[in-house]
Order: C-alpha cells, then sequence, then structure tokens
C-alpha cells in the first residue's frame, strides 16, 4: 500500500498523460493493478478482469491504442487505493490522503466516497460533530451520470438505486448508538451539547422524525442518570429498546458494577451490534473494554464470582485470545456466563457460540 502511494505521488509529477504515451500507459497499468488489488482484498472478482501479469510493472512498452480509451484524474486512483487500504484492515494515512485530494475535484462519486471515509475517520478521532451531517452525505445516493468525470464511460442504469426513509432512519439510529459506544468505551461524554448539534443537523437535513426525535430524548435522559438508575432500566421491564440500549452503553467501563449487571450491559450492546452495518466502527474499542473490565474483575474480583479457581483462569484466558473485535468479545462474554451465574436465553448462547466458532475455523 506504501509503495503505491508513492508510485501515485510520483504519477503526478509526470508529463500530462493526454500529451505523453509514457506516462498513459504506466497510468493504465497502474490503474489495473490497483483496481486488481482492490479486488483481491474484498475477494470479490469480476470475470474477464485479468490478474497483471509478473513484471508487468517494468515493461516500457507503449501502446498508441490506449489513447482511444476514457481516463480518470488520479483523485479516482487514489480513492482505489484507499478502499483497498481499509479492506486489509491497515493505516499508511493512504485514506487521509484521498480525503483531502478529493475536496479538491467537483465529482459526485468522491464526494461519496469521502463522506464514507471522513464516518471512519470521525470514530477514530471520537470527534462527532458532523456525525449526523457526514451521514446525510453518505445516504443521498449520486447519480452517476451526472458526474462529469465519468462522461466518457459506459453509462450505468437508468436511475440510481433509491434508499428509502425507513432504512435511512434505522441507519442513523444505529449510528448515533455507534458514536455513543465509542465515546463512552473512551471515557468521554456524549454532552448534552453533542446531541444537540446532532438533533439541529438532523432538522437541517429535513430528516426529523418521532422515533428520531425519542432517540434523542433517551439519550439525554441516559446521561444525566445515576448508575442506579441506569441498572433499574436495563433491567426491568417498562422502558423502550433505545432506553434499554443507552443504559446499556452508559454502564459499559464502571468498575464499581456488579459483575452481573456488567454481562447484562455488554450482553445488550453485544447482541446490538453483532447485526449492525456499523459494528465494524466499534469493534476494536468495545473489545478492549470488555477484555479489560473482564481482566480486572477475575484478578481483583475474584470473590464475586462463582467457582473463582475455575471461573477467574477461563475469563483470563478468553480475555488472551487472538480473535478480534465482536469474536473476541463473544469469546470472553461466554466464559462469564457461568462465573456470573446469569441466565442467559438459549438463542442467544448458541449466536455467541456460532461467532466464536466461526472465528475459529
Amino acid at each position: 500500500m506504501r509503495l503505491f502511494s508513492e508510485v501515485l505521488t510520483e504519477l503526478e509529477t509526470l508529463p500530462s498523460p493526454s500529451k505523453d504515451i509514457k506516462t498513459l500507459t504506466l497510468e493504465k497499468r497502474v490503474g489495473h493493478t490497483i483496481s486488481w488489488i482492490v479486488q483481491d482484498t474484498k475477494g470479490e472478482y469480476i470475470q474477464d478482469f485479468a490478474e497483471p501479469g509478473a513484471g508487468c510493472m517494468s515493461n516500457m512498452e507503449t501502446f498508441e491504442e490506449l489513447r482511444s480509451y476514457p481516463s480518470l484524474p488520479n483523485e479516482f486512483l487514489w480513492s482505489l487505493l484507499a478502499s483497498a487500504e481499509r479492506a486489509i484492515g491497515v493505516d499508511v494515512k493512504i485514506r487521509q490522503r484521498f480525503l483531502e485530494k478529493a475536496a479538491q475535484i467537483d465529482s459526485p462519486v468522491l464526494q461519496s466516497q469521502r463522506n464514507w471515509f471522513a464516518l471512519e475517520q470521525l470514530f477514530k478521532n471520537a470527534d462527532f460533530d458532523r456525525l449526523v451531517s457526514t451521514f446525510l452525505g453518505i445516504v443521498i445516493v449520486q447519480d452517476t451520470r451526472r458526474d462529469p468525470y465519468l462522461k466518457d464511460f459506459p453509462r450505468g442504469p437508468d436511475k440510481p438505486p433509491e434508499i428509502t426513509a425507513e432504512v435511512k432512519e434505522n441507519s442513523l439510529r444505529s449510528l448515533i448508538f455507534a458514536a455513543s459506544l465509542c465515546l463512552r468505551c473512551r471515557d468521554i461524554p456524549a454532552n448534552r451539547e453533542l446531541i444537540n448539534r446532532w438533533e439541529q443537523d438532523v432538522e437541517e437535513g429535513q430528516f426529523e422524525s418521532s422515533s428520531i426525535n425519542d432517540l434523542f430524548t433517551a439519550a439525554r435522559r441516559s446521561n444525566e442518570e445515576p448508575i442506579s438508575a441506569l441498572i433499574r432500566v436495563l433491567t426491568e421491564q417498562g422502558d423502550s429498546q433505545e432506553a434499554r440500549l443507552f443504559a446499556a452503553i452508559n454502564i459499559v467501563g464502571p468498575a464499581d458494577v456488579d459483575p452481573k449487571i456488567t454481562l447484562y450491559a455488554h450482553l445488550c450492546v453485544w447482541d446490538f451490534f453483532r447485526r449492525s452495518g456499523w459494528k465494524y466502527l466499534i469493534e476494536e474499542d468495545f473489545e478492549r473494554v470488555v477484555s479489560h473490565d473482564w481482566t480486572e474483575i477475575a484478578t481483583e474480583r475474584t470473590f464475586s464470582l462463582l467457582s473463582p479457581r475455575l471461573s477467574a483462569p477461563a475469563i483470563l484466558k478468553a480475555c488472551d485470545n487472538s480473535k478480534k473485535g465482536l469474536s473476541k468479545v463473544a469469546a470472553v462474554l461466554l466464559a462469564a456466563i457461568p462465573a456470573v451465574g446469569l441466565k442467559v436465553p438459549h438463542n442467544l448462547a448458541n449466536d455467541l457460540q456460532e461467532v466464536t466458532s466461526e472465528a475459529d475455523s
């Protein structure tokens, strides 16, 4: 990834590909190779898209017929390379470089992808002032036919696919939970000013609904409640699903909570996010906090565990395993269930087991 970012940087110093056949040939080879890398990292291959041959980058032969094919600005190659960087889970600053470059070009397609990467950057920095406005930029499906840089390429569908209001609403709802969890895992309060900002951006984006308004109300109330009130909301019937999930999120982290309540909260959060399209944004933070909490319980508070001589080592082993993300969280929670004697629904226990088994295979 780092080598190709250097190549793209050097391409910008060469003569214009519209005037120099050597630059054009190199640009096409680099673009073809990066496109292949993106396919390979995702395991999704386009039929008849040939893998670059060995030594293709050192081949100095030029092809005049390439002049008849449309070309794209270098920013599109940065876009592809940023996608590959994201897919393999490394960070050599390619996405940040793409964000800077895409801001300088009027391409609806690149602006849409820029919003996706910008959203990831918000979670990386735990800075959510622009959370809602960035989300709204993502869910507006761009009509690629109107992109001036794609005018010479084959047309796509007559009309871009539509995202229903219900899907947008559920997605925003899940994203706000994800941001709240990220802040909680980093011990940063989701204060009233931040929630007001989100609410204002929703209103300005004409995205208001009673469901979203109820969500913000539940978020404010949960942030202001003491732990004792949050435990009541989480464990007793009568409150909304939103209120219970915000209560669970705000219980994540504190060390003075009964381990059974800690497990209850962790299970609630895990069960919600394992089905969320935004789970990749919070997995690392949530895994870190869950592992920390249960390591502390199994070493400093063994008196609160059932059969601690057996259960504590099992928890520590799960906290130290090589799994990542929600798979590791599932392994830790499975080890904690018998240690605190919490009765877990059969289907939830099966889901935990299934996720850990998939990670082992």
